[in-house]
């Protein structure tokens, strides 16, 4: 194994197991066409979303795929053009990387987001083996799922484009699996990208087709999707995932009893580790949590505190996370915004404390 070994695998597994619900934990289904659910956090304090519960967030239908005929194609400005199939694909050097991937609309609190074992081929090799054309600059990755949007011109497939750079980091994956068994066709099967660090966007599911290119892309999912928006004016692209943090206990509107509060969730980035996560209750000072995994690699911390002394009454809990690059959560969205992206303000849950 590259990213992690066997034994900090193993770890991560037994603690998963140890938590009850772990394997039914459950999603909520927020459209069926497309498909569209969310995770509701009962893994909670363990580091991997169950696969069952991973969100999904799909654009189109859910292609037919026969997968002992799938290929994938890779072409473009490359001096090789090459076609892969899955025999192919699981005969590579394969890497292993924890990563969270979270939907680039996902809400404060929300569950389109989940933390997985992903296992592939590293997208650099495969470039590699096609002998890059020194013109190249961007990766174009096409799925095989299609449909219409309302400012299409007829059908289209779902594609994105990354850098050459960052197709070229050990963290970008052709992935064949999640957490340690053959991706579901709900996940992508029978293959899909992980663009670990980045939105989900950029992680294309059902791949089909890798194009190296020389300009920046202009398909749809490029140009008018996923961009960040200042009053009339269309600015860059989305794509590392902004530091978050959510509270996953307890449950929005719960009923608790007692003086004590057991508080916890998750904290993560895609643009440094994870050095800090502090807890507001009330109007009280932040208080700083006590984070139950050493922060690092592109894995989620679990997050908990003790709320002692509180009394009867409605309460509310605030969150927020720090990284070591100096990145940290904004308290409310920045109302210059039009866009529905880079949803990170702070997390705030409201309880109840009976006597």
């Amino acid at each position: 194994m590259s990213a992690i070994s066997r034994r900090q695998w193993a770890g991560v597994t037994m603690s998963a197991l140890a938590v009850p619900g772990l394997l039914r934990a459950g999603t909520r289904v927020l459209s069926r066409e497309p498909l569209i659910t969310v995770q509701d956090f009962a893994q909670y304090p363990a580091v991997i979303t169950p696969t069952e519960d991973f969100y999904v967030r799909n654009h189109f239908s859910v292609p037919e795929i026969d997968a002992s005929h799938w290929e994938m194609r890779v072409e473009g400005l490359v001096g090789s053009p090459a076609v892969f199939g899955l025999a192919k694909l699981r005969k590579a050097n394969l890497a292993e990387i924890i990563s969270v991937v979270e939907c680039a609309g996902n809400g404060s609190g929300m569950g389109g987001v989940g933390c997985v074992w992903w296992r592939g081929v590293r997208l650099a090799d495969i470039l590699a083996s096609c002998n890059i054309d020194p013109r190249a600059r961007w990766v174009r990755m096409t799925g095989m799922d299609r449909g219409s949007e309302p400012d299409s011109n007829g059908e289209i497939s779902y594609s994105r484009t990354i850098s050459l750079e960052r197709a070229k980091s050990p963290t970008t994956l052709v992935a064949l699996e999640m957490n340690g068994a053959p991706l579901k066709l709900a996940h992508g099967a029978p293959c899909r990208v992980l663009v670990a660090g980045h939105y989900g966007m950029d992680s294309v599911k059902w791949l089909q087709r890798i194009e190296l290119i020389d300009q920046p892309d202009d398909n749809l999912f490029m140009a008018r999707r996923f961009r960040r928006v200042f009053g009339e004016s269309v600015g860059a692209p989305v794509s590392l995932m902004r530091v978050k943090s959510l509270v996953v206990t307890p449950a929005a509107e719960a009923v608790l009893r007692g003086v004590i509060c057991e508080a916890g969730g998750y904290a993560w980035s895609g643009t440094g580790r994870i050095s800090r996560v502090e807890v507001q209750l009330d109007a009280q000072p932040w208080r700083s949590v006590r984070l139950l995994q050493t922060p690092g690699g592109l894995a989620w911390v679990p997050w908990a505190a003790r709320l002692e002394g509180v009394r009867p009454g409605v309460h509310g809990i605030a969150v927020r996370a720090f990284t070591d690059a100096g990145e940290q959560q904004p308290v409310v969205r920045d109302p210059s915004r039009g866009d529905a992206y880079e949803l990170n303000a702070y997390a705030r849950v409201r309880f109840l404390i009976r006597p």
